[in-house]
């Protein structure tokens, strides 16, 4: 199978991922080793199961931002809020959070507006500038608010409410909330539609309509008791969950199916490719920076299989496998005469 390549292509950068096997779930996770506890936070790419370490030291809650360039998480030395590269480098301490009860679930969310929304074990939820600086009270409620998520455009929270144990959402654009009862493990969707509800001894999860008790959907455990159900921040439709044995899973809530993404508590699942800005090495992909400018593709992909990334939107992916080691992709920069480059995929 042969495609020809023939649009003009303006980029700043222009990344070629090429994707090494193909599994049941593309995309990627951030999960830690404990149940219920901290630990180092680590990447897994579902599609070849690779798992590489981001953060060396105790922390909790990890998410991704908007393009999955950056994670964010609560590091317990000195009870920070910190953000990291996703290629482990460059982190960043955001503000101090300290949690209200013990030392771990401090829940972190990105949104789309550059801030972080986080609970402590507190009546509050906090909103800060994932630039850095001082945090603000997003919203008050009348209960304690543990390990919550935000919506993308931050107007919405969802959470679990400790003591009788329940599941509460907050619409915080309008001062409103809503308790869903007896359960545990609240999150809300990425867009802010949906509720987890987790219940019946930890063997089923209900999908909540936010402010509502009606039920959307129904998740059952894969295996044995399950818990720690976290919304993806980037799939409205997929849920993060950790079954006994520590062994984590992401569920597709409107069919049930879930996929077992390795020996792990996830924390949030990426669908799709990664904004990585620089090569890896020893990670879940490889990825090479062709150049600036305008990229004009003039030749054939042989059997390809490989998205090409534009400042962090897939605009192009192909269907196929690479023929052993010799892909290649054909190209020219506008401007040079016709000279021509490749670029030959290395396993």
């Amino acid at each position: 199978m042969k495609h020809l390549c023939t649009s003009l292509i303006p980029v700043s950068v222009l990344i070629l991922i090429w994707a090494l096997s193909a599994r049941a779930l593309d995309g990627y996770v951030l999960c830690g080793d404990e149940w219920f506890g901290l630990s180092k936070v680590y990447l897994i790419d579902c599609e070849t199961g690779d798992k590489r370490t981001l953060v060396d030291e105790p922390a909790w809650g990890a998410c991704f931002n908007a393009d999955g360039s950056r994670i964010a998480y609560y590091r317990s030395r000195g009870s920070r809020i910190c953000t990291r590269s996703i290629d482990g480098t460059d982190e960043r301490e955001v503000c101090e959070l300290s949690c209200g009860k013990g030392d771990f679930e401090v829940s972190v969310s990105w949104s789309d507006d550059g801030n972080l929304y986080m609970s402590n074990w507190t009546k509050n939820v906090y909103r800060v500038d994932a630039d850095g600086g001082t945090p603000e009270v997003a919203y008050t409620s009348g209960n304690t608010i543990v390990a919550g998520t935000a919506s993308r455009d931050g107007t919405r929270y969802a959470a679990t409410v400790p003591g009788g144990w329940s599941v509460a959402s907050y619409d915080m654009a309008n001062d409103k909330e809503h308790n869903h009862g007896g359960g545990c493990q609240g999150s809300i969707s990425s867009d802010g539609k949906w509720v987890s509800h987790n219940l019946d001894n930890h063997h089923t999860a209900y999908i909540k309509e936010f402010l509502s008790d009606r039920t959307a959907h129904t998740i059952s455990s894969p295996e044995g008791e399950f818990n720690m159900h976290r919304f993806s921040q980037h799939s409205p439709k997929h849920v993060c969950f950790t079954c006994d044995g520590n062994k984590g899973y992401v569920c597709d809530v409107t069919s049930d199916h879930s996929v077992k993404v390795g020996d792990c508590s996830p924390y949030d699942y990426f669908p799709g490719e990664l904004n990585r800005e620089v090569a890896t090495r020893g990670g879940c992909a490889r990825l090479h920076v062709l150049t600036s400018g305008t990229v004009s593709p003039t030749g054939l992909v042989e059997e390809p299989l490989f998205s090409v990334m534009i400042n962090g939107k897939i605009v192009a992916r192909g269907a196929g496998r690479p023929n052993g080691r010799n892909a290649t992709l054909l190209y020219t920069v506008k401007g040079s005469q016709g000279a021509e480059s490749r670029l030959h995929w290395l396993r």
